[in-house]
């Protein structure tokens, strides 16, 4: 439970803006993908995260659709 909360509050602050997208979804990969059995619900971001390293020219197009994959999950989860 505590894991969940603070894998929310990274979404809440890149969702808000005080939190870089690429820096906080990987600290949700880091800290709650695999301690948390891969939850279905974060999929959608870690597919995301594969492109940065395969599309550098759409790293400002990803850094707007993680943000939008962590306000999805706000809203799901």
């Amino acid at each position: 439970m505590a894991r969940r909360l603070v894998i929310r509050r990274w979404l809440c602050e890149i969702v808000d803006g005080t939190l870089d997208p690429y820096t906080g979804v990987g600290l949700v990969m880091a800290y709650g993908w695999h301690a948390m059995s891969q939850p279905a619900v974060l999929h959608e971001m870690v597919a995301l995260m594969d492109y940065w390293d395969e599309m550098p020219e759409q790293r400002d197009k990803l850094l707007l659709d993680l943000a939008e994959a962590a306000r999805t999950v706000l809203d799901a989860w």
